[in-house]
C-alpha cells in the first residue's frame, strides 16, 4: 500500500512538482405487550433519526457529486462527512450550496440521470454504514479542505494530525500555493481513489488514526 503511494510520489518528484486516508412463549401478557409497544416506538424513533442523518449525508454527497467521481471516492467522502456529523451535527453549513443540496436541487443539476445518482449515493451510504474514524478508540472530528498547496499542515488544535505530502493537488484546477490544508485534502482523495480503496486513501492523510 505505502510502497505504491511512495512510487506515485517518486513520479511527481521526477516531474519536479512535489513540495518540500427469540422466538419464545407465544402467549403475551400485558407487561410484555407494553414492552413491545415501547420498543416499537423506540425503533420508529431510531429509524426516523437514522433517516434524518442519512438525508443530511445524502445532501452533502449530492453537493460534491460529479460524474468523474468513482465509488471509492464517494465512500471516502461518506465516511469523512458522516464521521464529522457524528461528532457534531452542526459541523456543516447546510445553507451553503457548495456544501449541501437537496434531492430537488440535484435533479436540477443532473436532470437526465439524477435517479441513478440518488441510488448510487444511497448504496455508498449503506456500504459505509457505521464506519468511523477513530483516535485512541474514540470517534474523532477530522478537518478537511478542498485542496492543499502540495502538502497538509499541522495545527495546534489537532495535535495528532501530521503534515503529509499531497503533490497531486498541484495538478488540480483548485491548486493555490497559499492554501493551508489541515487534515484531509478532498482533491487528494479523488486522486488516490483512482488507485486505492477509500480506507487506504483516507489513511494516507490520517496515519495515526484508525478507520473501522
Amino acid at each position: 500500500m505505502k510502497i505504491k503511494i511512495f512510487f506515485l510520489i517518486f513520479i511527481f518528484m521526477v516531474m519536479g512538482i512535489i513540495p518540500v486516508m427469540s422466538m419464545g412463549n407465544t402467549s403475551v401478557n400485558q407487561q410484555d405487550k407494553t414492552r413491545i409497544v415501547e420498543n416499537s416506538d423506540k425503533n420508529k424513533k431510531n429509524d426516523k433519526n437514522q433517516k434524518s442523518e442519512n438525508s443530511i449525508l445524502e445532501g452533502l454527497l449530492y453537493a460534491k457529486y460529479n460524474e468523474e467521481l468513482n465509488d471509492e471516492t464517494l465512500k471516502a467522502f461518506a465516511v469523512l462527512f458522516n464521521n464529522n456529523l457524528k461528532k457534531n451535527e452542526k459541523a456543516f453549513d447546510l445553507t451553503d450550496k457548495n456544501i449541501y443540496i437537496s434531492d430537488l436541487e440535484l435533479k436540477e443539476k443532473f436532470s437526465d440521470n439524477y435517479t441513478s445518482i440518488i441510488e448510487k449515493i444511497k448504496k455508498v451510504i449503506n456500504d459505509t454504514n457505521n464506519i468511523y474514524i477513530y483516535l485512541n478508540n474514540e470517534i474523532t472530528y477530522v478537518p478537511f479542505s478542498e485542496c492543499s498547496s502540495g502538502a497538509t499542515y499541522t495545527d495546534e488544535k489537532y495535535k495528532n494530525l501530521i503534515s503529509v505530502a499531497s503533490p497531486w493537488d498541484k495538478i488540480s484546477e483548485k491548486y493555490n500555493k497559499d492554501i493551508k490544508c489541515v487534515g484531509v485534502s478532498l482533491n487528494g482523495i479523488k486522486f488516490l481513489t483512482n488507485y486505492f480503496d477509500y480506507k487506504t486513501a483516507l489513511m494516507w492523510y490520517l496515519p495515526k488514526y484508525e478507520i473501522k
